[in-house]
This record gives structure tokens, sequence and C-alpha cells, in this order.
């Protein structure tokens, strides 16, 4: 159970603060979240982990905590200031520390008007890494919005970083070359890393900007990954919130303008007007729902979630089919739709390209239409509370007739049987795939009809949010 406590806050605080509610993070109380709330009318949704530094021996509480709380609420973001344990050798310690962090400041989204799909995380030099680690090894719905990283330890490698760090991270494992590469978190970047702003002087020699946050800088680059990297000429390590590093007032202006840059102006009001705001959403398919070769956040779904104010899961797997097994491509969903969360809202099936491949060659019609009422009759016994939704594939070249068109149909047949709301994309005029030149607009290449880019996405939006709401404004 949570700890939870309203604090008297410190004259010190800024005036835009509106409240400070601490709330114990470990079972043991010694992991303790301090979160400064701005007041509501300033409030954008946004908020922030911060992570402090300290080689993982110890934690610089003021500097590279409490005093970035004044600052954000100023820009009406919910600052949340993390006492981590040490690692002491174990690595999970901080790690589940600063993991449960986030899905408490998700789960009190509607109490503390905060945004589930806007929390990101902030770290400075060991705390970097934390950030880093959390930013790039968290799972479905876990992992940070944002993230924020000041001279950060990247590397696990004790040739190229701050040793004590990795020592005590590592523990009795730090010459494992294995962990050495899986915690150096440059090389664990992938395209469900989100989007970073990092700051660090080129004179630091405690953590080397070389082998630490210019490699964690390309490697999101590499992967499309939006990324701001400031590099100050001198500064040395550890200025954090100081008013005597020289380039306070400019990294003051670079966060301040970084984070107004991504916020959404219309966040407040959504989430004011918003009856889904805490509510989780799941969404499972195929490369369509992963997004394929680009990020999640480019996509309807998640900026769906994001607008009203929703927790967002995500269960897109490439290559992946509702009925058909693949060892390339892992359980089929009618298999492993019991990994979405148990306590989800709703869940949006979006799937069945993959499927119209394969009919014929691999199941028949009849073989598909008996799995895909398996997995909706077995997702609402084990999903009582959820409301069950399906979009079907876009249409395709020649669609009347073709395998998209079966497979379409007979989804179309067993969801109103089992009575689960259907959107049929292959008959609405909203995304046209056989048309040569919006594929090449719209989709991620000009031969693709299953993945949009950016612009897709935002073409689309508007009617998967008509029919979502239609469904779960009912329930």
């Amino acid at each position: 159970m949570l700890l939870l406590a309203l604090l008297a806050i410190p004259a010190a605080m800024s005036a835009q603060t509106d409240k400070k509610v601490k709330v114990s993070v470990s079972d043991d109380g010694k992991s303790v979240l301090e979160v400064f709330l701005p007041a509501k009318d300033k409030a954008t949704g946004k908020a922030v982990v911060i992570c402090p530094g300290g080689g993982y021996a110890k934690l610089s509480m003021n500097n590279e905590g409490y005093d970035w709380t004044g600052f954000f609420n100023e820009q009406g973001v919910a600052a949340a200031v993390l006492t981590y344990r040490m690692p002491n050798g174990d690595r999970t310690i901080p790690m589940s520390d600063a993991s449960r962090a986030l899905k408490i400041m998700r789960d009190s989204a509607q109490a503390w008007f905060i945004n589930p799909c806007d929390v990101g995380i902030m770290g400075f030099s060991a705390g970097g890494h934390l950030a880093s680690t959390i930013a790039t090894h968290n799972g479905v719905g876990a992992g940070p919005a944002f993230q924020l990283l000041f001279y950060p330890v990247i590397s696990m490698n004790k040739k190229e970083t701050h040793k004590g760090s990795c020592e005590r991270f590592l523990g009795n494992e730090q010459d494992n070359e294995k962990l050495i590469k899986e915690f150096s978190n440059h090389k664990a970047v992938g395209r469900d890393t989100p989007p970073a702003l990092i700051l660090l002087s080129t004179d630091d020699r405690a953590v080397p900007p070389l082998t630490n946050g210019l490699p964690y800088y390309e490697a999101l680059v590499r992967n499309n990954i939006e990324a701001s990297l400031m590099a100050y000429p001198k500064g040395g390590h550890g200025w954090g919130y100081k008013e005597a590093f020289a380039y306070h007032n400019e990294m003051q202006q670079t966060v301040k303008k970084w984070i107004a840059t991504h916020t959404d102006k219309d966040a407040a009001k959504n989430l004011q007007n918003s009856p889904y705001v805490g509510k989780k959403i799941a969404f499972i398919g195929d490369s369509y729902v992963a997004n394929h070769r680009r990020s999640k956040q480019e996509a309807w779904h998640y900026k769906f979630a994001k607008k009203y104010g929703m927790q967002y899961y995500n269960y897109g797997k490439n290559g992946n089919c509702v009925s058909i097994e693949s060892g390339k491509w892992g359980e089929p969903m009618y298999k492993r739709y019991g990994k979405i969360e148990k306590d989800i809202d709703y869940i949006v099936i979006i799937a069945g390209h993959n499927d119209a491949t394969r009919i014929d060659s691999v199941l028949t019609i009849k073989e598909y239409e008996k799995r895909l009422s398996e997995m909706l009759t077995g997702m609402k016994k084990r999903y009582p509370q959820a409301q069950i939704m399906f979009i079907s594939p876009w249409d395709c070249k020649d669609y009347k007739g073709s395998k998209r068109q079966r497979v379409v149909d007979a989804t179309a047949k067993i969801c109103k049987k089992l009575k689960v709301p259907f959107f049929n994309s292959a008959e609405d005029n909203t995304i046209t795939t056989a048309d040569d030149d919006f594929r090449l607009k719209y989709f991620q290449g000009p031969n693709d009809t299953a993945h949009l880019n950016a612009k897709g996405h935002d073409l689309f939006l508007p009617t998967a949010e008509k029919f979502l709401l239609s469904v779960i404004g009912k329930k």
C-alpha cells in the first residue's frame, strides 16, 4: 500500500508550487518520491521524475533535485524528486525504484492533474544512467515519455566512464561483458526509446562526453528518435542548478524551450474536459501497431491516448498474426493476448494484414474465423471489465475479392456475432492504399500498404477517434 502525505510547502519554494505530496516508493520506506505540483490553472499535464546523481553511492538532493522543482512548476510541469536506494551491486534496486516512481505518477493522474502519456524522467550523472536505463530497458507502457539527461553516465565500461558508478551498479558482475554491453545504454537504444535532451560540458573529466553523452545522442539519431544535444565549452561535472555555473541562464532557457516545444498547448484543456484521465487503453496487433520502423509516439493511437489523458499500452509485434504461429514472429494474438495488463479498461485490436497474406497457403478462412472467435471469447472472459474493439486493415490494390477482403469480411462477421464493435478501415475512404501518390505521401514507403508515417497517422486520427469515442462513451 502506498503511503501518501501532504506536506507544508517551504517558504523558499516557488510560488508556482501549489502543493507537495510525499509517497513511499519501496516497501521498506527507504525510497521516497516527493511530488511538487503546480497550480491547476498553470498545469499542462506534463510531469517529470528527477533522479539526482551521486555515483550510485549517495544522492545530490538539492542541486540535482529540489532546486529544480520551482523551475518546473513555473512551466506548469509537476516535478517529483526521487530518493532511490543505492544498488550496492544489485542493479535491480534503483531500477525498481525509478520504474515504480513512474507508475505512481501515472496511477495518480486524475488526482494530480497529470497526463499519463506525458510523464518523463530526468537524471544527473549516475542518475542520468538510471534515467537512460529506464528509458531503454522498460517494458510495455512502463517507460518514460521523454528524458532529460545532464552529463549522464551512459557506458558501463570502466575505461570509458565513472569507475565508481560501474562498480556499484554491476557489483560482482562488473567485468561481465554481456552486462557491460546490456547496460551501456547507447547500445540499448531502439525505436521505443523516448525523445531526449542531453546537456553536458566538453571539459567534463569525471564522465567523458565522447564515451557517454555523445554515443547516446548518436544512437538516438540512428534510430530516428528525436534528440537534442547541448555541449557547453566549460563547466566540468556536477553543475546541476548551481547559479555559479557560467552557462546557468543559457541552460535554463534551453530546458525551458525544449519543454515548451514538447508541450501540447491544448493539453490542459483536453485533460480538463476528458472523463478518461487515468484510464488504461491497450492496443494489440502486428507491425501496424508497433509502427514498424518508427517511434510509437508518432502513431495515432498514442496521440489519441495522450489527448484524453489515458495510460497507453502497446502490444504491437512486427510480423505477428491473429491466427498463425511463427517461430520468427512469435505466438499469434489468439494465444498471446493474455499478456495484456489485467486491469485494463479498453482493448483495441488492429490486425489482419499478415493473416491475409497466408490465407489458403497456411490456413483456411474458416480456421481464421475459429481462432479469431477463440481470441475474442477468451479476451471477454479474461478482461470482463474491458471494452474490446477491433479495427480492420486498410484496403489494397485490387481489393475486391482479394485475400485481404476475405479476412476483413470474416473479421466483421465474427465481431458482429460476438458483439465486438468493429471499424472497417478498408471501406472507409480516409486511407486509400490503392493510390500510389497517397502511399508516397502518407505511408512509410512507396510500396507500403500497412504502415503510416507521421502525416498518415495525423490524417487517420480524427476517423479513429470518432469510432473509439462512440464505443467507450457508452460504457
